[in-house]
């Protein structure tokens, strides 16, 4: 947060992966101001917004950043507003903490099956991230004991027809927080379920 560029790749990790261990975490944590977000989603889709509707976007993209540091979606909107708006220092600054989580992400395996699953601090990292590297979410599957699934539009004849995501610490340390729901966890978790092409998949 204080815009410090001399965090090494480690100390990345650190960053990210300590997210799972602060008081506060809950991977499924309410969105943040979801009023306002309702708003902004429209504005997410223009091809050229306007000067105020960039800054209500970045506006809100900084109380969300500030609310949860590694929010990738927010990350992404303050870039590419920071560039609209000709704050080109800016954002370089933030561009280079969203690669380097992407990179501690990338780093964690490469996510074709089980014993190569990679590892996010929050559900929806999952979707950013394959997003940010070019593929398109067609579905999502619970996998036993701990993994999800994204299923995945191929690119290519090479590219695989999904990811694995190993969810298990996120699993405990929400159990830790709520026992109580530990009885009623994968009712229907093994049901493959389609995403839709909505705008917050996207952005």
């Amino acid at each position: 947060m204080a815009n410090d560029t001399t965090m090494t790749e480690e100390q990345f990790q650190y960053f990210y992966y300590g997210t799972l261990f602060q008081e506060d975490y809950d991977p499924y944590r309410p969105i943040f101001m979801a009023k306002q977000l309702d708003v902004l989603k429209p504005i997410y889709q223009k091809a050229d917004p306007s000067r105020s509707e960039r800054q209500m976007v970045l506006d809100y993209a900084v109380a969300a950043i500030e609310d949860n540091p590694v929010n990738i979606q927010q990350l992404v909107h303050r870039v590419y507003n920071y560039e609209k708006n000709k704050k080109y220092d800016l954002a370089k600054i933030w561009q280079y903490k969203l690669n380097h989580i992407l990179l501690v992400i990338a780093s964690s395996g490469l996510g074709t099956d089980p014993e190569t699953a990679r590892i996010v601090v929050y559900p929806e990292h999952e979707y950013d991230f394959l997003n940010l590297a070019g593929f398109i979410a067609t579905g999502q599957r619970f996998e036993a004991p701990s993994y999800d699934v994204i299923s995945v539009k191929q690119r290519n004849a090479n590219d695989p027809e999904g990811f694995y995501f190993d969810i298990s610490e996120m699993l405990r340390q929400y159990f830790l927080k709520h026992p109580s729901e530990l009885d009623d966890s994968y009712d229907e978790e093994d049901e493959e379920t389609v995403i839709e092409d909505t705008p917050e998949a996207e952005s």
